[in-house]
């Protein structure tokens, strides 16, 4: 996905019909951002509207959540790193006590 001003616009159309109160454009933008979501780089243009100052802020909050989410879902943690962010936050919460 490529962040040109057409996909930053189809995006924020979508974003904002995820806000409507009807169900029929709120359930086809649904369907068109989770075909999106499985495109290469769909996260980075999602951030991109996030941290485009001209868009409607009800569309950047929209797409934050939706960043969020997505990461949640298509991250993976690798098992070798889990030690060591365990090892980082105790060290964390020691220089804060």
């Amino acid at each position: 996905m490529e962040w040109n001003p057409e996909t930053l616009q189809f995006l924020s159309q979508c974003f904002l019909n995820t806000l409507s109160p009807i169900p029929d454009p709120r359930r086809r933008a649904e369907e068109a951002l989770a075909e999106a979501a499985t495109r290469p780089n769909y996260g980075l243009a999602v951030l991109r509207l996030v941290a485009e100052p001209s868009v409607d802020d009800q569309i950047r909050q929209s797409a934050a959540v939706n960043f969020k989410n997505h990461l949640k879902a298509h991250w993976a943690v690798q098992p070798t790193t889990l030690p060591k962010l365990a090892c980082l936050t105790r060290k964390r919460n020691r220089l804060r006590l």
